[in-house]
């Protein structure tokens, strides 16, 4: 009596199995590489970057206006020690820093956002790869790092890190920076791309 039991337990356990889907988020067949490649969280962001603001921040703002989200600090750089403003959220989290303005210390100069609770308008967070960034903006431009820093890709008002990418020249084409670089971080320029590269 026991056997046909244990055989009919073992084609139940059997039948179990090939009915479990393996991958219960994705589904049997599709496609994963982009969660693999992209180190952001599956959460949506937080904190959207429209065109030069994030959360009420704008380059050549006083920065009296945004004291509420600010914390001052210092910060190493390529040119030395630099005093900045860390950028509280909403959680007390670390949205990123400013500089402040080159012509101006009272006013918000670049915004560097290093969170990946923030996307632009494009859908672009930090830690997604440079391929996702060239299909939201086409039209970029990469320029090589200067010496000891970091190589940008630039929009019209923004400027992308690249992280573990470096190389030199004015100017590179998109097709030599590698599909799977990961973008470091997103800054708002003070200043049109066209005319500066982002200090840090």
């Amino acid at each position: 009596m026991r056997k046909p039991f244990a055989l009919t337990a073992l084609w139940l356990l059997l039948l179990l199995a090939g009915c479990t889907d393996p991958d219960p988020l994705n589904g049997p067949g599709t496609e994963t590489v982009a969660v693999l490649t992209d180190s952001v969280p599956l959460d949506p962001p937080r904190y959207g970057i429209r065109k030069s603001t994030i959360y009420g921040i704008t380059p050549g703002m006083p920065l009296s206006e945004a004291a509420d989200r600010l914390e001052r600090g210092t910060r190493e750089t390529t040119a030395g020690a630099a005093t900045v403003y860390y950028i509280r959220g909403r959680r007390g989290e670390r949205l990123g820093y400013l500089e402040v303005a080159e012509d101006d210390s009272s006013r918000v100069g670049d915004i560097h956002v290093s969170n990946a609770a923030a996307a632009t308008e494009g859908g672009i967070r930090v830690g997604h790869t440079f391929d996702r960034l060239l299909l939201a903006y086409p039209k970029l431009e990469v320029r090589g790092a200067e010496a000891g820093g970091m190589t940008y890709a630039y929009s019209t008002n923004k400027a992308f890190g690249l992280r573990d990418f470096s190389a030199g020249g004015a100017r590179i084409d998109t097709a030599a920076v590698p599909p799977t670089t990961r973008i470091s971080e997103i800054v708002i320029v003070d200043r049109p791309a066209h005319l500066r590269t982002p200090k840090g």
